[in-house]
């Protein structure tokens, strides 16, 4: 289930939601933990991980280092996984080993709204141009005020 979403995200930090915390894998764990001085947990993969109140607090600190944060939260308990697969199991389908889970979040230092983890009290502006023949259009959202201006 991560590769299904990190091959799609490969230039994101990838926040996996496993129980109450987020966990990075692979090349992810290795900058968690040169970067913010994560732990290495144990088990077979290279991974680390923090409890899921500390989201935001892990999140800014990679934003603040340039990276793009993406963020995959369970959105089916296990019991809810359980029911499902009473479902399908009585329709002869094949069934689930894993919660579902979907990207929720993105992050990047162009996208933040978040005051707290912009850091700063300035604009903190995005660009985007588009080009139609001889029409130029231009559009500057301000995603620290959520004001956009075209």
């Amino acid at each position: 289930q991560y590769w299904r979403f990190k091959k799609e995200n490969m230039d994101f930090i990838l926040f996996f939601k496993m129980g109450k915390f987020y966990e990075l894998f692979d090349d992810d764990a290795d900058i968690g933990a040169q970067e913010l001085n994560l732990n290495y947990m144990s088990g077979k993969r290279r991974h680390t991980g923090f409890p899921e109140k500390a989201f935001d607090k892990y999140a800014k600190e990679f934003i603040r280092l340039g990276y793009k944060v993406a963020r995959v939260e369970q959105v089916e308990t296990p019991k809810e996984l359980a029911e499902r697969n009473k479902i399908l199991r009585k329709q002869g389908k094949k069934t689930d080993k894993v919660v579902r889970r979907e990207m929720i979040q993105v992050l990047t230092p162009g996208t933040v709204s978040d005051e707290t983890m912009i850091g700063h009290k300035d604009a903190n502006f995005t660009i985007s141009i588009c080009e139609e023949g001889d029409n130029i259009g231009v559009c500057f959202v301000d995603t620290s005020r959520l004001k956009i201006y075209v």
